[in-house]
């Protein structure tokens, strides 16, 4: 997806929260599995990231939603061309 405004990323970093806080609890219940959170609301956990992209269109279209992988090893990541702002979603 590509975010298009400053308030899609902010939107996003609220369910990267959210996953954050809850992660520990999730790999002992929900291993290998991955979450959809829309708007700081937990929607499923799904089998695949497909199934939670899926899942997510059904519900809202092609709206901005957080699927991640439940794992026990958290890798930290940036998007620092979209923190900046640099990044042209018209070309």
């Amino acid at each position: 997806m590509i975010l298009q405004d400053g308030d899609n990323v902010m939107e996003l970093a609220a369910e990267a929260d959210v996953f954050d806080a809850n992660h520990d609890v999730w790999a002992r219940e929900h291993p290998g599995t991955y979450v959809l959170i829309r708007r700081e609301q937990v929607v499923g956990f799904y089998p695949t990231a497909n199934e939670a992209y899926v899942a997510g269109v059904r519900l809202w279209g092609n709206e901005p939603m957080l699927i991640r992988q439940v794992d026990p090893v958290v890798c930290d990541f940036s998007f620092p061309a979209i923190d900046l702002g640099l990044t042209d979603v018209d070309s």
